[in-house]
């Protein structure tokens, strides 16, 4: 069974762009996301319910890693944390890689 659901254009293209570079198909990468935004109702209770910011979101947390780039060919994205921490153990005399 197939079903269509209507969202707006860019949301589509930044839905197929994250399947494309997760290599799976769209359902696939749809299917993955409602598992772990899974709000569905327990008991008749929402699981949402009574729950902190931080664990709404805790199975989201490293889900995705934001340093591999769009491209494969491009160099991995280093965020500013990366070099702070980089240069600073390179004070310390320690190799970073």
């Amino acid at each position: 069974m197939t079903v269509q659901i209507e969202v707006r254009e860019e949301t589509a293209t930044k839905l197929q762009s994250i399947a494309n570079a997760l290599q799976l198909s769209l359902d696939e990468c749809l299917s993955r996301i409602a598992d772990l935004v899974s709000l569905s109702q327990t008991n008749g209770q929402e699981k949402t319910e009574g729950l902190t910011p931080f664990e709404l979101v805790e199975d989201l947390i490293g889900s995705v890693d934001s340093s591999l780039p769009d491209d494969p060919a491009a160099p991995p994205h280093r965020p500013p944390m990366y070099h702070f921490v980089a240069e600073k153990l390179r004070k310390q005399g320690l190799k970073v890689p």
